[in-house]
């Protein structure tokens, strides 16, 4: 390092700024100041002028003042004092004066005189000579043998005079320690040897469509354009990778894309994407779905009930056959669909929607958030049963406001 290689930090020096130079340097012409006006004039300096009313400053009480010949004490507590006690940077045959503390080092300037402070114990006998001390201090002072006297003025002190601190005795060099004798080192082991190349196992998510062109996972019924993109963000672009999973994969697959619970295994998209894999067509599948609805509703008309009566009955034992038939015919062809026959409590849309239709135009509750609590309720009463039949969500809510007559 030599003196015309230093140099400041980078952006701490910085060039005065010039204005009035032309345009081109952004500080032309009006120099920054704006166009007219008494804040673009010089000599004018506007501090806490408010336009004519009372400004803050004056608006503002007051209270107390500063006295002008106040004096500043420096504060010495017994704590600080007694560790230089022990530390030997006091010489306790003489009068340990303000002075003899700052050339100690116990405190940096003296000021207007020092004050003695605090409470705790101290190991030696010290004479102070101090401008003030509380009882307290002079008691543990005079307690150790020592004694406080109280000066006046303001202390003079000439920080040339040093004490001369106490000589520390060096310890004696430790002997070096024996040589031990090296231990043999250990032979290195034999490197194993190298596992033979396994093929890739063909895992249920890719980081992308990794075996060439991805598959047009549409052609599984029930899967649209939504639901392909959701799978392709999840990794998920081959009719193999969905014949893969397991029932904790469906599970996981169902919350990832935000479908309805149970869609997956009702339209049998794992038996699907099989076929597909395989070869086949897809297309020849969807008669099965029908079939099952056939049987399912042979087994839910054998005691002479509907589905949704039966799944009415278990929340209200009383329930009316007639109502319950009245809210079928209300929502029409909608039931014939899989997605409106149940009601979604976690799709904020959906619960809005019934606020908005059925809350308001058949059982006429217009304000908004008290209708939507009173759907809230219903999903609350409804959590146990995992596919909420909108039959029965219905019948709820006109039960709950007492309007079952309505139908």
């Amino acid at each position: 390092m030599r003196l015309n290689e230093l140099s400041d930090n980078p952006g701490a020096t910085k060039a005065r700024l010039r204005v009035g130079r032309g345009i081109g340097s952004g500080k032309g012409k009006t120099g920054g100041r704006g166009v007219k006006g008494q804040k673009s004039r010089s000599g004018v300096a506007i501090k806490g002028f408010e336009g004519g009313q009372m400004p803050i400053h004056m608006r503002l009480p007051k209270r107390g003042f500063n006295k002008p010949n106040r004096k500043q004490w420096v504060e010495l507590s017994i704590v600080t004092l007694n560790r230089a006690i022990e530390a030997g940077k006091l010489d306790l045959k003489k009068d340990v004066c303000a002075c003899a503390l700052v050339n100690a080092g116990v405190i940096r300037r003296a000021k207007d005189g020092v004050r003695l402070i605090g409470n705790g114990k101290l190991s030696a006998a010290v004479n102070l000579v101090v401008n003030g001390a509380t009882p307290g201090a002079v008691k543990i002072v005079e307690g150790a043998k020592g004694s406080v006297k109280i000066a006046e003025g303001k202390p003079s002190c000439d920080k040339t005079e040093k004490t001369a601190k106490p000589v520390k005795k060096k310890a004696a060099p430790k002997p070096a320690p024996k040589a031990e004798a090296k231990p043999k080192a250990a032979p290195k082991p034999k490197p194993a040897p190298k596992a033979e190349a396994q093929p890739a196992p063909k895992v249920i998510y890719t980081d992308g469509p990794t075996d060439g062109q991805p598959d047009d996972l549409k052609k599984i019924k029930g899967v649209g354009p939504k639901f392909e993109g959701d799978l392709n963000s999840k990794g998920i672009y081959y009719w193999r990778q969905i014949a893969a999973w397991k029932p904790a994969d469906i599970t996981m697959v169902e919350e990832l894309i935000d479908s309805i619970p149970g869609r997956i295994e009702r339209d049998e998209w794992v038996k699907q994407a099989g076929v597909l894999a395989k070869g086949g067509a897809a297309r020849k599948m969807k008669a099965a779905p029908k079939t099952a609805s056939k049987s399912a509703k042979a087994s839910a008309d054998k005691d002479g009930e509907s589905e949704y009566l039966r799944v009415t009955r278990e929340y209200d034992a009383k329930v009316d056959e007639a109502v319950v038939t009245k809210i079928e015919k209300y929502l029409g062809a909608s039931l014939k669909n899989r997605d409106a026959r149940y009601v979604a409590c976690s799709d904020k849309t959906e619960l809005e929607t019934i606020v908005k239709g059925f809350m308001k135009k058949k059982l006429g509750i217009d304000d908004k958030d008290a209708a939507m609590e009173k759907v809230k309720a219903v999903c609350t009463t409804m959590k146990p049963t995992r596919m909420k039949n909108r039959v029965t969500f219905y019948y709820l809510l006109a039960q709950n406001e007492g309007k079952l007559g309505e139908f």
